[in-house]
């Protein structure tokens, strides 16, 4: 996973294409949650909302524990602006590099993350964002705790 970590990494420092590049952090109860992703705009527009992929990766930390389970993800995410604010939410698929995070054990590495948030744009270049997401495997196999979390990103478009 540290090998596709690294590619994706570069990929996002790397890339000449415009984008938007984000940073996040969170936690819930226990668990904290770092990320990084990048979008490079809508692809398709339904209903008065732009349809937008976002990729990224992610480190679970549960704190108590040190057990750390590292994500990668692609997502198709709707947006609807409404002057600075956006709100978005999607439902996409993901790779866990691990099964164990504290005291829960995922049956899968296979799993679907979702997500909920709004966003405001401080300027031009910037925004910040709030999230709420959940991460399982709907059930395909059990157990199926699931990992929810709460997240602030920072976002630049260049």
């Amino acid at each position: 996973m540290k090998y596709v970590i690294a590619a994706v990494l570069c990929f996002l420092t790397f890339s000449a294409s415009a984008g938007t590049y984000s940073i996040g952090y969170g936690s819930f109860k226990d668990i904290s949650r770092e990320s990084i992703s990048y979008s490079n705009g809508s692809i398709y527009q339904i209903c008065g909302m732009d349809v937008v992929p976002e990729i990224g990766v992610v480190r679970f930390r549960d704190n108590p524990s040190g057990d750390i389970i590292d994500q990668l993800y692609i997502t198709p995410t709707f947006h609807y602006r409404m002057n600075n604010f956006t709100f978005n939410g999607g439902i996409g698929v993901s790779w866990l590099d691990s099964r164990k995070l504290g005291g829960k054990e995922l049956s899968t590495n296979f799993q679907f993350n979702d997500h909920i948030g709004v966003s405001y744009r401080i300027n031009k270049i910037a925004s910040i964002e709030y999230r709420i997401t959940h991460i399982s495997n709907a059930n395909i196999k059990k157990p199926n705790p699931g990992i929810d979390g709460h997240q602030i990103y920072l976002k630049f478009t260049n």
